[in-house]
């Protein structure tokens, strides 16, 4: 019994071994502490939705699956919190990086 389940794991994670997660979990954190200082105006919002969302999704992913083992993930939350300061009272801009947002608020609670 324990063997399919072992397996139904070890495929879910793309065959990654913990080593391989911890690294892509880091990309995946500079990835968006990067992409996310660059948001400044409604179209750099939508750019970065659409080229981040995938890496707050694997990071999330990740996060699951190694817990505690997970690298900081101080830089994106640092980024995140100058991102919210930025947008108050931008409803466009707000509206624009919101899946975003609501992305990373689940990753961070």
């Amino acid at each position: 019994l324990l063997a399919p389940v072992f397996a139904t794991s070890c495929s879910e994670t793309n065959a990654a071994n913990p080593a391989e997660m911890v690294t892509q979990a880091k990309d995946a954190v500079t990835n968006l502490a990067d992409g996310l200082k660059d948001i400044t105006d409604v179209e750099s919002a939508k750019k970065a939705v659409e080229d981040l969302l995938p890496s707050a999704e694997k990071l999330a992913d990740l996060k699951s699956k190694l817990g505690d083992k997970l690298p900081s993930m101080d830089a994106v939350r640092n980024a995140f919190n100058n991102l919210k300061e930025r947008v108050e009272g931008n409803e466009a801009l707000k509206n624009a990086v919101q899946p975003l947002m609501e992305k990373l608020n689940a990753i961070f609670e």
